[in-house]
């Protein structure tokens, strides 16, 4: 029996469908700018987002498109999506926690104040969106239990 992708993505909660997105476009921008993009804009983005700006958000890739299309997903795929999350912001913080080095110039070296709202906060709204009550029914096979 054949199931239609785009039913089943469409399916999923509001929630999962725009952070699926968001992390396929975060993905690809993240690995075709630095390759092909041009250097000044790969150097205008780098003190914002860091060295690698969707790394979080790659690995998360793979538990996100199994919690989509899995038939009834175990509670855990989240936990393969929410961690490298949490791992961002970790690093986010401990970069922030520096103190700050001569840069020489190097707009790879360089950090702005504001790659704290890349590395944590946006993070942060995505595991709370991800821990949201529709993201916990999400999957949940309905309880056929006769009432007594």
């Amino acid at each position: 029996m054949s199931t239609n992708l785009y039913a089943k993505f469409s399916a999923a909660p509001l929630e999962l469908r725009v952070f699926t997105t968001f992390s396929v476009i975060v993905t690809i921008l993240g690995c075709v700018l630095p390759i092909f993009g041009p250097k000044q804009l790969w150097e205008a983005v780098v003190p914002f987002t860091g060295w690698t700006p969707g790394l979080g958000y790659m690995f998360g890739l793979f538990f996100t498109f199994a919690l989509i299309y899995m038939k009834s997903p175990p509670w855990g795929l989240r936990f393969g999506i929410i961690a490298p999350l949490a791992l961002q912001i970790v690093f986010g913080l401990l970069v922030m926690a520096k103190p700050s080095a001569n840069n020489f110039g190097n707009p790879y070296l360089t950090v702005s104040p504001w790659q704290l709202v890349w590395t944590v906060v946006i993070p942060a709204l995505w595991i709370a969106m991800l821990l949201s009550p529709r993201m916990n029914r999400f999957g949940k096979t309905p309880d056929n239990s006769p009432i007594a």
